[in-house]
This record gives structure tokens, C-alpha cells and sequence, in this order.
């Protein structure tokens, strides 16, 4: 985000990794990047408040230089016939220029807060403002608004076309995803992400959501020229049986390697990266008070409020074994950074820690404290 300097690299070679292609520089950092559709162009937008455009197998040099925006610029685009291009400063004005004459067109003057720039399919710009929800299309021609939507939802966090240009997806800060008709502007369908960041399209035209505990994934099923209907694919990690964990009845916990853990009821579910998935079973009166995988993506941890902590190994056996249990407990607890400890308070005031691998245990000196809290390892 803060580079003056864009790497390009040739994918389209017989090495085993794509070979760096060129090194372009700007004055500023770079902050957006658009190719034209034949793939002999590429465009950067900087904070040096220029636009270059590079050609392609020349890129010691720009082909052309872009100026007369009087902010850092912060998003650019080419529309899908190659002709016109599209640049947006942090003022909120989007310049539009031809792509071929390298003529600017059309200025839009608009408030700030305006951070993405799209064409849809039938050529029209369509402008997202991150900052209140709102999406506008314009005319490019007449240079005016002919269309706009509040999407009701609260600052944008993402905005992404389909790959056909048909659909734009939005999210929101509070994990509601919209989808649009990117012609009409028209709503077609609402999702609810728990703690989702950010939608986008793959090249499939599947819409992918990233979550706090995951990537939730959904297959889109057209008839015709129109997106009918909406149904969920399989996720890597979340089940659609699962999907009442967004209620808030549930424990969660997420390893740096990949393996979630969803506590609800009388299991736990494990859900590793190739889709598979175990139950543990858990006695009718554990109550769920913490819940953790250790980073490495050995163990798993649970404690309920009676004190009780139990472990299991989920890498030794095809499926996870109980392998130990603390008692007098807290039902707080913490895996080291790694994987090596788990560390709990005690009710003789004091804080142990266990070794994984030994299962011996020691009280850490110098720390003591008459109640619990929550514990972490940075």
C-alpha cells in the first residue's frame, strides 16, 4: 500500500515460477491498478496524482502520462470495450478519458467519500461510496447521474462485479452482503456473514465472503440472462447446518493453520482445510466456556464453568482423542504462540502451565492474582 513501485510478472512461461517481468515507479505510492482487455496496457494510479500507462514488453518506460487531478488519486479503471478509462481522487472528482486519444472527456465533480470505480456491462460507470452505503451510475456521455441506490446498509467495505458484468456484490462493516443488479441497480439478494470483511467474485462467477472463522462460499445458479436464484455451495470450512452460529450460541475458535472449531449443544465440529470434518461428542452437562486450537493446528482445548479443561490431539489419530483433563480450573485458558504450553489460573489464586508434550505441570512464579480475566499470548 505504500510502494512506489509496481512488480509485473510473466505468468505465461514454461518456469515452475512466473519470472518478474518489469519494475514501473511512480512519484507517490501506488494505489490502484487497472489492464486494459487486449492485456496490452496497464494502468496505475498514484498519489503522485498521475496516471501512467505502461505497455506491455515495455515497461523500462511509461507510453503515456495522464495529469490534472489536484488530489492522490485512489482508484482507476478501464471499461470493458477498451475505450474509456476512469480515474477517482480522494476529492471525490472522477476524470474520464479516452482511452485511445488519451483525451480526458467528462469530469464528475462528487462529495468525498467516493472509493471505487466500476464499469458495468453496458458500458455506464458505476461509482461506490464506502462511506454511507451509496452506489451511483452515471452516464458517461451526458455526464450526469441517471441512477442511484442507498443500500441501507452502513459504511462499505468491499464492491466487486461479476465476472460477466452482470452482478455487483457490497459488503458492509456488520457483515451484510447485497447483491445488485449492476444494470438497474435492482436488489436481488441479501446474506448475513458473522463478522464478514470483505465479498468478491472468483472468475467462476461464485461469490466468496471472508469471515472472522472462515471463507463461506455460494454457487450461483442462472437461468437465462437473469440470476434467478442463490444457493450455497459446499464451504471449505463452515457447513450450511452451521449456519445458526451467526446467533451467537456458539463458541468459536480458529488456528493459524487453517482448522476451525465450532462448540454448540452436546459437540464440538472440527472442520480442516479439504473439507473434512469431525464430531466430538461432549458429556450433557459441559457448559462451553472457552474454546481454542492450539496455532499449529495440534490440539484443541475446552473448558466449561465447573472448572474443567480437556484436550484432545487432533494430529496422532483419524479422529481427535481426549488425551487429558485439568480440573480446578479457570474456565479461561491460552495455548502458547508455539504450541508448546496451555496456561490456566488455578483456584489456589495462582497460574499454571502444562507442557504439551510431557504433561508436566509448574506454577509460574511471580504471578498471582485472586480472580481470573482472559488470557492471551501475544
Amino acid at each position: 500500500l505504500d510502494s512506489l513501485y509496481v512488480l509485473v510478472y510473466d505468468t505465461a512461461t514454461d518456469d515452475a515460477a512466473p519470472k518478474l517481468a518489469g519494475t514501473l515507479f511512480h512519484r507517490g505510492p501506488v494505489r490502484s491498478l487497472a489492464w486494459h482487455p487486449t492485456g496490452q496496457f496497464l494502468v496505475t494510479a498514484s498519489e503522485d496524482r498521475d496516471l501512467y500507462l505502461w505497455k506491455r514488453d515495455a515497461w523500462d518506460k511509461p507510453d503515456a502520462k495522464l495529469s490534472g487531478h489536484d488530489a492522490p488519486l485512489v482508484d482507476v479503471e478501464v471499461d470493458r470495450s477498451g475505450d474509456f478509462l476512469a480515474s477517482l481522487d480522494s476529492d471525490g472528482f472522477v476524470f474520464i478519458w479516452h482511452f485511445s486519444t488519451r483525451n480526458r472527456v467528462s469530469q464528475l465533480a462528487l462529495a468525498p467519500g467516493a472509493s471505487d470505480l466500476f464499469f458495468n456491462d453496458a458500458g455506464e460507470l458505476l461509482v461506490v461510496r464506502m462511506q454511507n452505503g451509496a452506489v451511483a451510475a452515471y452516464e458517461i456521455s451526458r455526464s450526469k447521474v441517471y441512477r442511484s441506490l442507498r443500500t441501507g446498509l452502513p459504511d462499505l467495505t468491499s464492491a466487486d462485479f461479476s465476472p460477466d458484468g452482470r452482478l455487483l456484490v457490497v459488503s458492509s462493516a456488520i457483515g451484510n452482503l447485497l447483491m445488485l443488479n449492476a444494470v438497474t441497480l435492482d436488489p436481488l439478494a441479501s446474506f448475513v456473514v458473522p463478522l464478514g470483511s470483505q465479498a468478491l467474485f472468483d472468475s467462476h462467477g461464485n461469490l466468496l465472503a471472508t469471515s472472522r472463522y472462515g471463507i463461506i462460499t455460494w454457487e450461483l445458479l442462472a437461468d437465462g440472462d437473469e440470476a434467478t436464484r442463490l444457493a450455497f455451495s459446499e464451504p471449505a470450512y463452515l457447513g450450511k447446518e452451521d449456519q445458526k452460529v451467526a446467533e451467537g450460541r456458539a463458541k468459536f475458535a480458529v488456528s493459524k493453520s487453517g482448522i476451525l472449531a465450532v462448540a454448540q449443544g452436546e459437540e464440538i465440529r472440527v472442520y480442516s482445510p479439504g473439507n473434512r470434518t469431525t464430531a466430538i461428542k461432549i458429556a450433557d452437562d459441559f457448559q462451553f466456556a472457552t474454546l481454542s486450537v492450539s496455532s499449529n493446528g495440534a490440539w484443541l482445548a475446552a473448558s466449561d464453568y465447573d472448572g474443567r479443561i480437556s484436550i484432545w490431539n487432533l494430529h496422532d489419530q483419524q479422529e481427535p482423542t481426549l488425551i487429558r483433563q485439568v480440573n480446578n480450573a479457570a474456565p479461561t485458558f491460552a495455548f502458547s504462540e508455539d504450541s508448546q504450553w496451555l496456561v490456566s489460573w488455578k483456584n489456589d489464586s495462582k497460574y499454571y502451565r502444562w507442557n504439551l508434550q510431557t504433561w508436566s505441570a509448574e506454577r509460574i512464579p511471580d504471578v498471582e492474582t485472586e480472580s481470573f480475566g482472559v488470557l492471551a499470548f501475544s
